[in-house]
């Protein structure tokens, strides 16, 4: 007569036999399955493509075609981020930051070779203030004078006229440097 512990030890070896065939006859690999499709429109002659995450929180970005590449001066690109969320006509660098600390929010800017990005991570109902903020970042933008040429001319060097107190601003290679 088989023993009944001899019969459950064979079950499981057949049940561990199975389950790698059928691990071993797998296809290849699938594309992960997409939560939804990226919804493009045009909106005032702007391009904007959504997608829905179904998540608490969200992300909106603002990308510009203003990359390293396209900039007319060094530096130029690495300024525009730099100045991303500082001081707008209505609000100040404090008050955004406040603003988006009690909301919940993170505020970002970053750039690449090819765009400028201005990003906002935030949780999904306060879409209404965050659209408005980058709205504000993007048009209206106070760049003050005091931090000016230290953002925005990296890589060129302030020289001082013998005349006064007027400053101006040359690339390295004019000066002969």
């Amino acid at each position: 007569m088989i023993s009944r512990s001899a019969v459950s030890r064979a079950g499981q070896l057949a049940l561990r036999r199975q389950s790698c065939a059928q691990a071993q006859s797998r296809g290849f690999a699938a594309a992960a399955s997409s939560s939804g499709a990226f919804e493009p429109t045009e909106v005032s002659g702007v391009s904007v493509v959504s997608k829905d995450a179904q998540g608490p929180s969200t992300k909106l970005a603002i990308v510009a075609k203003a990359g390293t590449r396209y900039q007319p001066a060094p530096g130029l690109t690495a300024g525009l981020e730099g100045f991303a969320f500082k001081n707008t006509l209505k609000r100040s660098a404090l008050r955004i930051t406040r603003e988006t600390e009690l909301l919940g929010g993170e505020l970002t800017s970053y750039h690449t070779r090819e765009a400028v990005v201005l990003e906002a991570n935030f949780l999904r109902e306060h879409l209404p203030y965050f659209t408005e903020l980058l709205a504000e970042v993007v048009a209206e933008t106070k760049f003050t004078g005091k931090r000016r040429p230290d953002v925005f001319w990296r890589g060129w060097k302030k020289e001082e006229k013998e005349k006064g107190d007027e400053k101006t601003w040359s690339k390295p290679e004019q000066r002969g440097a």
